[in-house]
């Protein structure tokens, strides 16, 4: 399956683009408001093309799922402060590599380790220190180079996970 880079400017692309299996790549130009939750497939990729690639997300939903393989790049996520811009699915086996760069929130950023997903570590642009062995061989890997305009704490974020 050869690699597809595809352009979408509307919601109803947005969706379609993310069900498509053959788009790998999905270029967003503009901003797009009243987005409902939207799920990355495995090996799929978002990215903003210029500095109005944004997504506001319908008020009271939560924003982007990854799944497996996942890249995010320059762009701005905003959903209602107390639910999710950002999270992953927990029942994938592996979160393979997701990379986070130049991406902006409003609302919660949350990856979780749990369910099938174990034994992730993660790399942030602050972060110096390479992982430890031992996490190296189980490696989930999320790297990330971000900015969030949500508080310290909202309520779906802040619960403990199970």
């Amino acid at each position: 399956m050869n690699s597809q880079e595809k352009t979408v400017t509307t919601v109803d692309e947005l969706i379609a683009a993310t069900k498509d299996k053959a788009a790998h790549h999905v270029v967003l130009r503009g901003g797009l408001t009243n987005a409902p939750s939207i799920r990355l497939a495995p090996g799929q990729s978002l990215r903003g093309d210029g500095d109005a690639a944004a997504i506001t997300f319908a008020a009271g939903t939560d924003g982007l799922q990854l799944s497996s393989d996942n890249r995010l790049h320059n762009i701005r996520l905003d959903a209602t402060v107390n639910k999710r811009a950002i999270f992953n699915d927990t029942s994938v086996e592996s979160l393979g590599r997701i990379e986070l760069r130049s991406v902006t929130t409003t609302g919660c950023v949350q990856i979780l380790a749990r369910d099938k997903v174990r034994g992730m570590s993660t790399s942030t642009a602050s972060t110096s220190s390479p992982p430890t062995p031992a996490a190296r061989k189980n490696a989930r890997t999320v790297t990330a180079s971000m900015s969030s305009t949500a508080p310290s704490r909202c309520g779906t974020c802040s619960r403990t996970p199970a």
